[in-house]
């Protein structure tokens, strides 16, 4: 069984931030679970990440301001490997 926990700070400027980028803070939570069966092994992963609200105005784009709520995403992963 595998856990983690990961609180990613934005490195962006907030004076700086555009549309290429828009970068939050956010927090991610993360279980797998191993299984071995002789040389076969089979891997699942499963990770849920909240992003925080974030609001700013691209003054430059000429696009004004911009507010980006409720974001997140779930993430999974399925590995096959067979030792030779």
């Amino acid at each position: 069984l595998r856990a983690g926990y990961i609180n990613d700070r934005s490195p962006q400027n907030p004076e700086y931030t555009d549309y290429m980028l828009p970068s939050s803070d956010r927090q991610l939570v993360s279980a797998g679970l191993g299984l071995a069966f002789g040389d076969l092994a089979l891997d699942f992963s499963a990770m849920r990440l909240w992003a925080a609200d974030r609001s700013f105005n691209n003054a430059v784009a000429g696009t004004g301001p911009t507010e980006i709520t409720n974001a997140g995403a779930w993430i999974g992963g399925f590995n096959v490997s067979y030792k030779f």
